[in-house]
Protein backbone atom coordinates (compact mmCIF):
# COMPACT_ATOMS: atom_id res chain seq x y z
CA UNK A 1 0.00 0.00 0.00
CA UNK A 2 1.55 2.94 -1.48
CA UNK A 3 0.64 4.98 2.04
CA UNK A 4 2.58 2.86 4.11
CA UNK A 5 5.15 3.13 2.13
CA UNK A 6 4.90 6.89 2.25
CA UNK A 7 4.60 7.05 6.06
CA UNK A 8 7.84 4.82 6.11
CA UNK A 9 10.03 7.11 3.87
CA UNK A 10 8.95 10.05 6.36
CA UNK A 11 9.50 8.70 9.40
CA UNK A 12 12.95 7.35 8.35
CA UNK A 13 14.18 5.09 11.37
CA UNK A 14 11.42 6.00 13.72
CA UNK A 15 8.96 4.57 11.42
CA UNK A 16 6.83 1.52 12.80
CA UNK A 17 6.41 -1.47 10.32
CA UNK A 18 3.01 -1.53 8.82
CA UNK A 19 2.12 -5.17 8.83
CA UNK A 20 -0.86 -6.54 6.96
CA UNK A 21 -2.07 -10.15 8.22
CA UNK A 22 -5.25 -12.41 7.39
CA UNK A 23 -7.71 -12.52 9.53
CA UNK A 24 -7.98 -16.64 10.89
CA UNK A 25 -10.81 -17.39 9.19
CA UNK A 26 -11.07 -15.65 6.21
CA UNK A 27 -12.06 -17.03 3.14
CA UNK A 28 -11.91 -16.44 -0.39
CA UNK A 29 -13.85 -14.04 -2.48
CA UNK A 30 -16.50 -15.41 -5.03
CA UNK A 31 -17.97 -14.11 -7.70
CA UNK A 32 -20.93 -14.50 -10.40
CA UNK A 33 -20.96 -13.19 -13.49
CA UNK A 34 -23.87 -12.79 -15.90
CA UNK A 35 -24.27 -10.96 -19.34
CA UNK A 36 -25.57 -11.07 -22.73
CA UNK A 37 -26.21 -9.30 -25.64
CA UNK A 38 -28.41 -8.42 -29.15
CA UNK A 39 -26.07 -7.87 -32.50
CA UNK A 40 -26.53 -7.87 -36.01
CA UNK A 41 -24.52 -6.92 -38.88
CA UNK A 42 -26.43 -5.48 -41.86
CA UNK A 43 -24.97 -4.35 -45.59
CA UNK A 44 -26.59 -1.38 -47.57
CA UNK A 45 -25.24 -0.77 -50.90
CA UNK A 46 -21.55 0.42 -50.07
CA UNK A 47 -22.46 0.47 -46.53
CA UNK A 48 -21.68 -1.75 -43.73
CA UNK A 49 -23.57 -1.25 -40.96
CA UNK A 50 -22.95 -3.57 -37.35
CA UNK A 51 -24.60 -2.96 -33.80
CA UNK A 52 -24.91 -4.49 -30.41
CA UNK A 53 -27.10 -4.15 -27.51
CA UNK A 54 -26.04 -6.04 -23.92
CA UNK A 55 -26.69 -6.11 -20.55
CA UNK A 56 -24.58 -7.58 -17.42
CA UNK A 57 -24.62 -8.38 -14.01
CA UNK A 58 -22.02 -9.20 -11.34
CA UNK A 59 -22.41 -10.51 -7.93
CA UNK A 60 -19.14 -10.73 -5.04
CA UNK A 61 -19.54 -12.46 -1.81
CA UNK A 62 -16.91 -12.47 0.75
CA UNK A 63 -14.98 -9.98 -0.71
CA UNK A 64 -11.72 -8.65 1.51
CA UNK A 65 -10.90 -5.78 3.03
CA UNK A 66 -8.58 -4.28 4.93
CA UNK A 67 -9.01 -2.65 8.57
CA UNK A 68 -8.27 1.03 8.40
CA UNK A 69 -7.14 1.40 11.59
CA UNK A 70 -4.52 -1.17 13.47
CA UNK A 71 -5.10 -4.03 15.63
CA UNK A 72 -4.69 -2.93 19.26
CA UNK A 73 -3.98 -6.51 20.88
CA UNK A 74 -1.81 -7.52 18.13
CA UNK A 75 0.47 -4.15 17.11
CA UNK A 76 3.57 -3.47 19.43
CA UNK A 77 5.96 -0.17 19.45
CA UNK A 78 7.80 -1.29 16.49
CA UNK A 79 4.84 -2.30 14.57
CA UNK A 80 1.77 -1.43 13.21
CA UNK A 81 -1.09 -4.74 12.35
CA UNK A 82 -4.09 -4.27 10.20
CA UNK A 83 -6.42 -7.32 9.65
CA UNK A 84 -7.15 -8.26 6.21
CA UNK A 85 -11.07 -9.82 6.81
CA UNK A 86 -14.12 -10.73 5.00
CA UNK A 87 -17.36 -8.48 4.56
CA UNK A 88 -20.35 -9.87 5.04
CA UNK A 89 -23.49 -9.29 2.30
CA UNK A 90 -22.66 -8.95 -1.53
CA UNK A 91 -21.61 -6.41 -3.92
CA UNK A 92 -23.20 -5.71 -6.93
CA UNK A 93 -22.75 -4.32 -10.02
CA UNK A 94 -25.04 -4.38 -12.89
CA UNK A 95 -25.03 -2.30 -15.90
CA UNK A 96 -25.64 -2.03 -20.10
CA UNK A 97 -23.96 -1.41 -23.04
CA UNK A 98 -24.51 -0.39 -27.29
CA UNK A 99 -21.74 -0.46 -29.58
CA UNK A 100 -22.63 1.09 -33.33
CA UNK A 101 -20.68 0.90 -36.15
CA UNK A 102 -20.55 1.75 -39.56
CA UNK A 103 -18.26 1.31 -42.74
CA UNK A 104 -17.73 2.52 -46.09
CA UNK A 105 -15.91 0.21 -48.54
CA UNK A 106 -12.47 0.60 -47.57
CA UNK A 107 -12.26 4.42 -47.28
CA UNK A 108 -14.03 5.14 -43.92
CA UNK A 109 -15.34 3.53 -40.73
CA UNK A 110 -17.15 4.86 -37.80
CA UNK A 111 -17.27 3.00 -34.37
CA UNK A 112 -19.31 4.12 -31.09
CA UNK A 113 -19.66 2.57 -28.12
CA UNK A 114 -21.29 3.38 -24.62
CA UNK A 115 -21.08 1.59 -21.12
CA UNK A 116 -23.79 2.63 -18.51
CA UNK A 117 -23.37 1.65 -14.70
CA UNK A 118 -26.76 1.89 -12.92
CA UNK A 119 -25.75 -0.04 -9.82
CA UNK A 120 -22.70 -0.48 -8.22
CA UNK A 121 -23.02 -0.69 -4.62
CA UNK A 122 -20.99 -2.12 -1.53
CA UNK A 123 -22.63 -4.29 0.59
CA UNK A 124 -22.58 -1.82 3.56
CA UNK A 125 -22.57 1.99 4.03
CA UNK A 126 -18.69 3.06 4.44
CA UNK A 127 -18.39 6.28 6.32
CA UNK A 128 -16.67 9.06 6.08
CA UNK A 129 -16.88 12.30 7.37
CA UNK A 130 -19.49 14.17 4.93
CA UNK A 131 -21.52 11.35 4.39
CA UNK A 132 -22.18 7.95 4.77
CA UNK A 133 -22.10 5.76 0.87
CA UNK A 134 -22.58 2.35 0.00
CA UNK A 135 -20.97 3.58 -3.74
CA UNK A 136 -18.29 1.31 -5.32
CA UNK A 137 -15.44 3.67 -5.56
CA UNK A 138 -13.77 4.39 -8.73
CA UNK A 139 -16.49 3.08 -10.92
CA UNK A 140 -17.56 5.56 -13.75
CA UNK A 141 -21.08 6.02 -14.23
CA UNK A 142 -20.98 6.44 -18.18
CA UNK A 143 -18.16 5.69 -20.05
CA UNK A 144 -18.04 5.64 -23.91
CA UNK A 145 -15.95 6.05 -27.31
CA UNK A 146 -16.00 6.79 -30.59
CA UNK A 147 -13.10 6.38 -33.42
CA UNK A 148 -12.91 6.71 -37.21
CA UNK A 149 -10.61 5.53 -39.64
CA UNK A 150 -9.52 6.55 -42.42
CA UNK A 151 -7.71 4.70 -45.36
CA UNK A 152 -6.30 6.15 -48.34
CA UNK A 153 -4.17 3.77 -50.39
CA UNK A 154 -1.32 3.20 -47.52
CA UNK A 155 -2.02 5.40 -45.67
CA UNK A 156 -4.59 4.82 -42.37
CA UNK A 157 -5.64 8.00 -40.51
CA UNK A 158 -7.16 7.48 -36.94
CA UNK A 159 -8.78 10.21 -35.07
CA UNK A 160 -10.52 8.66 -31.67
CA UNK A 161 -12.38 10.28 -28.84
CA UNK A 162 -12.74 8.55 -25.41
CA UNK A 163 -15.44 9.73 -22.82
CA UNK A 164 -14.57 9.21 -18.86
CA UNK A 165 -17.71 9.98 -16.62
CA UNK A 166 -17.37 11.28 -13.15
CA UNK A 167 -17.02 8.63 -10.52
CA UNK A 168 -16.73 8.76 -6.54
CA UNK A 169 -13.14 8.52 -4.29
CA UNK A 170 -12.16 8.87 -1.08
CA UNK A 171 -10.13 11.84 -0.56
CA UNK A 172 -7.74 11.67 2.82
CA UNK A 173 -6.42 15.17 4.23
CA UNK A 174 -7.31 16.59 7.53
CA UNK A 175 -10.71 14.44 7.13
CA UNK A 176 -11.91 11.23 4.92
CA UNK A 177 -14.33 12.20 2.94
CA UNK A 178 -16.00 11.01 -0.37
CA UNK A 179 -15.97 13.42 -3.47
CA UNK A 180 -17.42 13.51 -6.85
CA UNK A 181 -14.92 13.72 -9.82
CA UNK A 182 -14.55 15.52 -12.87
CA UNK A 183 -15.42 14.21 -16.30
CA UNK A 184 -12.79 13.92 -19.15
CA UNK A 185 -13.29 14.29 -22.64
CA UNK A 186 -9.80 12.23 -24.58
CA UNK A 187 -8.68 12.88 -28.27
CA UNK A 188 -6.34 11.09 -29.50
CA UNK A 189 -4.87 11.11 -33.52
CA UNK A 190 -2.44 8.84 -35.29
CA UNK A 191 -1.42 8.60 -39.10
CA UNK A 192 0.42 5.53 -40.43
CA UNK A 193 1.61 4.37 -43.25
CA UNK A 194 1.68 0.47 -43.96
CA UNK A 195 4.21 -0.80 -47.02
CA UNK A 196 3.98 -4.60 -48.08
CA UNK A 197 7.78 -5.37 -49.03
CA UNK A 198 6.43 -8.75 -50.34
CA UNK A 199 3.89 -11.37 -49.55
CA UNK A 200 5.40 -12.04 -45.85
CA UNK A 201 7.07 -9.18 -45.09
CA UNK A 202 5.78 -5.30 -44.11
CA UNK A 203 6.97 -2.48 -42.82
CA UNK A 204 4.92 0.51 -41.08
CA UNK A 205 5.73 3.83 -39.84
CA UNK A 206 3.66 6.15 -37.55
CA UNK A 207 3.00 8.85 -35.46
CA UNK A 208 0.36 10.25 -33.13
CA UNK A 209 -0.35 12.11 -30.36
CA UNK A 210 -2.63 11.12 -27.15
CA UNK A 211 -4.97 13.37 -25.36
CA UNK A 212 -4.41 16.15 -27.60
CA UNK A 213 -6.24 18.56 -25.05
CA UNK A 214 -4.55 17.66 -22.24
CA UNK A 215 -8.15 16.65 -20.46
CA UNK A 216 -5.47 15.82 -16.73
CA UNK A 217 -6.41 15.79 -13.27
CA UNK A 218 -5.72 19.72 -12.48
CA UNK A 219 -6.25 18.64 -8.24
CA UNK A 220 -3.47 15.62 -7.34
CA UNK A 221 -2.17 15.85 -4.20
CA UNK A 222 1.28 17.07 -3.25
CA UNK A 223 3.72 17.04 -0.44
CA UNK A 224 4.66 14.72 2.33
CA UNK A 225 1.15 14.40 3.25
CA UNK A 226 -0.73 13.57 -0.24
CA UNK A 227 -2.99 10.80 -0.47
CA UNK A 228 -1.61 8.29 -2.53
CA UNK A 229 -4.59 6.57 -3.61
CA UNK A 230 -6.07 10.01 -4.92
CA UNK A 231 -5.89 9.43 -8.62
CA UNK A 232 -8.52 9.27 -11.25
CA UNK A 233 -9.12 10.33 -14.84
CA UNK A 234 -6.53 9.41 -18.11
CA UNK A 235 -3.87 8.01 -17.27
CA UNK A 236 -1.14 9.89 -19.23
CA UNK A 237 -1.29 13.36 -20.18
CA UNK A 238 -0.69 15.04 -23.45
CA UNK A 239 1.83 12.50 -25.65
CA UNK A 240 3.51 12.28 -28.54
CA UNK A 241 5.00 9.45 -30.02
CA UNK A 242 6.85 8.43 -33.31
CA UNK A 243 7.76 4.77 -34.16
CA UNK A 244 8.06 2.26 -36.34
CA UNK A 245 7.16 -1.65 -37.20
CA UNK A 246 8.26 -4.62 -38.85
CA UNK A 247 6.83 -8.04 -39.77
CA UNK A 248 8.08 -11.28 -41.38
Amino acid sequence: DEDFHIEMSLADNSAKNQVIVNSDDIEEEKSMSVNGDFSGDYKVGNFDIDFSIGGFYTEIRDMMMVSESPDPSLSTASKNVYIRDNVSGKSQVAGANVEFGLSYQNMVSFTNGLTWVMHAQLPHSEIYDNRKSRRMLKVPELSGFTMINFFYRNFLANVNLQYLGKMYLAHETDTLEIVETDTFVVLNAKLQYHWDIDIQRYFEVFFGVDNITNAYQDDLDEGADRDAGYIYGPIKPRTFYLGAKMGF
